[in-house]
């Protein structure tokens, strides 16, 4: 049986987040309905974010179902800006290089230890 897990990526400010965080703590899971559960993963800001262990942790706890993780899809988001040459408060120049950053910044599949066959990206484009 293949698992789906949507996963939703928060940004919390790193001066309220412990270094490390608990395994009794790392995993909170929410019945959204009968077939679908919300897991909340929390890492320290030490720590490398890494969602397959965290899963792991949450199927040792008994919080979730035994599954076979290397079978699991996780749906991510992905955006893509695209400089455009329309009038704005941004120069042009500023335009180019933030969507150059945002190109090179780091993948959400990497960035949390996902295994990359087993990502799936659903992207949007941006004009700015």
């Amino acid at each position: 049986m293949r698992r789906t897990l949507f996963e939703g990526l928060t940004h919390r400010p790193l001066t309220e987040a412990p270094p490390r965080v608990d395994d009794a703590e790392r995993v909170t899971v929410t019945a959204l309905s009968d077939r679908i559960a919300r897991i909340e993963l929390k890492f320290g800001f030490m720590e490398k974010a890494d969602v397959p262990q965290g899963l792991q942790v949450a199927v040792a706890r008994g919080q979730i179902a035994t599954c076979n993780l290397a079978q699991v899809t996780y749906f991510t988001g992905h955006e893509t800006i695209i400089p455009t040459r329309r009038q704005s408060a941004m120069a042009q120049w500023r335009k180019a290089i933030f969507a150059l950053m945002h190109r090179n910044a780091q993948q959400p599949g990497a960035f949390f230890n996902i295994p990359s066959a087993q990502v799936m990206e659903i992207g949007v484009e941006f004009e700015i």
